[in-house]
Parts: structure tokens; sequence; C-alpha cells
């Protein structure tokens, strides 16, 4: 079984341009390891809720091109959307 990874809004959101280098390489690592197998990334709906706000509302990027970027994300191999109200394994909300 892949080791899993719960991921936020910094490492997830796709577009933002913010210029955060070692933000960016972690993120990097972690998707190509997800590429790779090694490990299964954990997207939870309100850090994509919050990538879109932040994408469109800050940084001024067309719908389309986030719905794009994120789209994307969500149907690669190795990432799944979790509906928990925890960490990934926890099986009651916190």
């Amino acid at each position: 079984m892949s080791k899993q990874r719960l991921v936020d809004t910094e490492s997830d959101c796709p577009l933002s341009g913010t210029g955060h280098d070692k933000h960016a390489r972690a993120a990097g690592k972690l998707f190509d390891a997800c590429d790779r197998g090694d490990v299964v990334i954990v997207v939870l709906p309100v850090v994509l809720a919050e990538c879109v706000f932040v994408l469109e509302s800050f940084y001024r990027h067309p719908r389309a091109a986030i719905a794009s970027a994120l789209g994307g994300l969500i149907s690669s191999p190795g990432v799944e959307i979790d509906e928990v109200n925890g960490p990934p394994g926890r099986s009651e909300p916190l």
C-alpha cells in the first residue's frame, strides 16, 4: 500500500504563480512521487474550493483555466478526493 499524503492549498494550487520556489519544489517532488506510485495524494474538497477561490479572486485566473488545471489534478492516478472530517485513516470526525 502506498503512503498517503494530505495536501493543503499551498501545495495543491496550480497556476498560482506565487513565486514561492521552496513550496513549488516540494509540491513538484510530491506530485512526482505520486506519478511513480510511491504515494497517494489525498485532497479534501475544502482544499479544492479554497484553490478555486484564491485562483479566481486573488490571481484573477479565468474559471476555464482553473477548471482545466484542477480537473487534470483530480483525475490523475494516485490522487484521491476524500470526504473525511480529519486526517486520512481517521474514522471519527475531529
